[in-house]
């Protein structure tokens, strides 16, 4: 058994389909002929280093610990990238190593200095630094290290293969081309160390994780968009395709370790989101990003095979299955054996044993070594988008840094659902910062979810007092309205229409409200206009076919409902309103298959699809089945009114 798991950051498939449809990735469309495929769900913080962790160790970010991308040294005098000092966790490859496997793990967050496995260790400094200690073993680190290149060794034919009018910037004033050399030297770097020891090394499971798109997109990610929906402005036509040709950069790389790896071997690449919202957006950084890529090739997946509903924590307990370990205690999901070839379950064959008593090695002499240079770190910080050079202003930097980190915190405690830490760690942070709108707009987002709505009600007041009037705020107070029977919802919803930065999805919200309001030709007038602004929102579509089934008219229903589904075939209440519109004129057979794949998608969530399940196969003669569903549905008909719209989109966009 030899399994490659590949990391892209930042991928997500309206990017990789735009490109695979063009014919521009043939290594992964290759791939994916016999792949079984899916998307992946964020967990909160949306922090990239939170989130690769969140992946490899099962573990939300409570429970591994890596909250922020970087984080302050023992000595509090600088600010470094995240190490592995702050992981509270064993990553997958850990693990197996303890299990005796040999293992090969490159370029993931939080693993410098390079833990001693049995295997090869590169961190995810070894491109940026270079230093010794971001390599394991040491005997191999001489090697290695002459495969790195710097920014300055890329010449300008391989900038113009991604940037074809490279040649007209300034490489003096304008750091743009900088940036695109150092995409083009890190990710070559870390390639050519992890084929290196692909091919020299022996290894049963290897981890490589390429983190250059998600810097790219950060700032060429408006151009992208510019171009793509034709906005000629000049960054678009400087910049347009530099994601793209990343992209089919990337799809290079992955030829070449598939190429190694051999047909015997399985590779299942992943990235844990795709890209956030634009630059430009309000709070960018915590909108929550698109869905992730899960691709699963070769020997132990089903092929040509869909992934159900899936979360980043979903991908490493698959992996422990695949090698006969159990999970860790602290595992917040389990193994994904729908996506698995039976005859690939090791179980009994598992050479270390039960590893779940396994801890992670407490921090020793080695993780208390001198960090890279100063220059060397704060240009890395920079790099990230950090405004304030910590080298000028360390006080401020630190501050800002554990301001950061607590509010990742408390997103954190957010996704575990204790909104009472979550309130304390921002009632802290409001309590520091009385003046800032996120930590209040947070702390109301707190509140709504733990039913303290009059708290909520008060401070979204108090922020429209302060000049911060959104059309969010307006939404949440109709739903305050909605929820508590009180006010006028309807006010609230008509001035966040009239606001220009109403988005498509929340016009969702908002269609939702007033289908609950029973105003149903203002929710399929709003719910349109979303349409309109984007004819890809599958959650319009799932909402405008509940309002044809609420007006009966379940043929335009099912319109609705197929295009929810093309769009998203891993959408629990797309399979839902299909099946209700099928049943609806009484194509029970056809409505019975779809409510069964709702039921599949989300088994805990399934009581409205459980029900009228159960009514249709009793209506078969089928009483026993029937009779399974009924006792699985815990309440039925419509609902209830705080389903009506979708709280998860309603409190993540808050900040918006």
């Amino acid at each position: 058994m030899k399994l490659l798991l590949i990391g892209w950051d930042a991928a997500d498939w309206s990017l990789l389909h735009h490109l695979l449809d063009r014919g521009m990735m043939p290594r992964l469309q290759r791939l994916l002929s016999e792949a079984v495929t899916g998307e992946i769900s964020a967990v909160r913080p949306f922090d990239s280093a939170a989130l690769w962790t969140s992946l490899v160790t099962g573990k939300r970010a409570i429970s591994h610990g890596v909250l922020s991308e970087v984080e302050v040294d023992p000595s509090g005098s600088r600010i470094l990238p995240v190490s592995r000092r702050t992981l509270t966790a064993r990553p997958v490859w850990s693990i197996l190593s303890a299990a005796d496997y040999r293992v090969q793990s490159f370029g993931w967050p939080a693993t410098d200095p390079a833990e001693a496995l049995n295997g090869v260790v590169v961190s995810d400094q070894f491109a940026e630094f270079g230093e010794a200690r971001s390599i394991y073993p040491p005997r191999l680190a001489e090697t290695l290290r002459a495969l790195r290149l710097t920014p300055e060794e890329i010449d300008a034919a391989s900038l113009i293969t991604l940037m074809p009018r490279a040649g007209e910037l300034n490489p003096i004033g304008d750091q743009r081309l900088y940036l695109i050399a150092k995409f083009l030297a890190s990710t070559a770097s870390l390639h050519a160390a992890a084929t290196w020891a692909l091919e020299h090394e022996p290894w049963d499971f290897a981890a490589v994780r390429y983190a250059g798109i998600a810097r790219l997109a950060a700032v060429f990610g408006d151009a992208f968009v510019a171009a793509q929906s034709g906005r000629r402005t000049e960054d678009a036509e400087l910049f347009g395709e530099l994601l793209p040709n990343a992209c089919r950069f990337l799809d290079m790389l992955l030829g070449r370790l598939v190429e190694l790896v051999g047909p015997n071997a399985s590779v299942m690449l992943v990235s844990p989101q795709g890209r956030a919202a634009p630059s430009s957006a309000a709070h960018a950084d915590r909108a929550r990003p698109t869905p992730g890529v899960f691709i699963g090739s070769g020997p132990a997946f089903e092929r040509r095979g869909q992934l159900p509903a899936a979360s980043v924590c979903d991908v490493m307990p698959t992996i422990l299955d695949l090698f006969g370990l159990s999970l860790e205690p602290g595992s917040h999901d389990s193994a994904r054996r729908d996506v698995l070839r039976q005859t690939y379950f090791q179980s009994g064959q598992n050479r270390g044993g039960n590893v779940s008593g396994v801890q992670p090695e407490p921090p020793t002499q080695e993780l208390q070594q001198s960090p890279p240079d100063d220059d060397d770190s704060v240009t890395h910080l920079l790099s990230l988008g950090y405004r304030v050079r910590p080298d000028e202003f360390l006080r401020i930097a630190i501050g800002q840094l554990e301001r950061t980190r607590q509010c990742h915190l408390a997103e954190a405690w957010i996704d575990e659902g204790d909104y009472v830490r979550a309130a304390q760690v921002l009632e802290g942070l409001v309590q520091s910062e009385p003046g800032s709108q996120q930590y209040r707009s947070m702390l109301a987002e707190v509140q709504f979810r733990s039913g303290e709505h009059d708290a909520c009600r008060q401070i979204i007041l108090a922020l429209q007092a302060d000049g911060l009037d959104t059309a969010l705020g307006r939404i949440a107070l109709a739903a305050l309205d909605f929820l508590d029977g009180a006010g006028d919802p309807v006010e609230h919803l008509r001035l966040a229409e009239a606001k220009s930065e109403a988005t498509p999805r929340m016009l969702v919200m908002i269609g939702r409200l007033y289908l609950g309001l029973r105003r149903r030709a203002d929710a399929a007038r709003t719910l349109d206009a979303a349409l309109t602004l984007e004819p890809a929102l599958a959650s319009a579509h799932v909402a405008r076919a509940i309002v044809y089934l609420v007006t009966r008219d379940p043929s335009s229903a099912e319109k609705s409902a197929r295009a929810a589904v093309e769009l998203n075939p891993q959408s629990y209440e797309a399979q839902l309103q299909l099946g209700l519109a099928l049943a609806g004129q009484d194509r029970t057979d056809d409505a019975i298959s779809a409510l069964k794949a709702a039921v599949a998608l989300d088994p805990s969530r399934g009581s409205a699809a459980h029900g009228r399940l159960a009514d249709l196969l009793e209506r078969q003669g089928q009483h026993a089945l029937a009779l399974h569903h009924r006792a699985i549905n815990d309440r039925r008909g419509r609902p209830a009114r705080d389903k009506l719209f979708d709280l998860d989109s309603f409190s993540d966009g808050w900040w918006q």
